[in-house]
């Protein structure tokens, strides 16, 4: 499985990675922490889900599943809050 991590702070990134690790999901993840890298990382990749942070300072949750669903409405998109 294939995970973008949306999250703008790397501890949270990585208690998330953690703890699926931890449930013993197998996957593949990268960070993106602002909405460049976001876009950046759907350019370049596929993925089976997305993981976003609910409170983005500086990008909403919100744009980036709107985004996301145009790009490939069958990823999944989870708020993680």
């Amino acid at each position: 499985m294939k995970l973008l991590l949306l999250e703008d702070d790397p501890d949270d990134a990585a208690l998330i990675k953690k703890m699926l690790e931890r449930s013993g999901l197998q996957f593949d993840s990268l960070l993106a922490s602002d909405e460049k890298e976001f876009l950046e990382a759907l350019d370049e990749n596929i993925f089976d889900a997305v993981l976003a942070d609910n409170a983005l300072p500086q990008y909403s949750s919100m744009e980036a599943l709107r985004i996301i669903k145009k790009k490939n409405p069958y990823t999944a998109f989870i708020l993680v809050t």
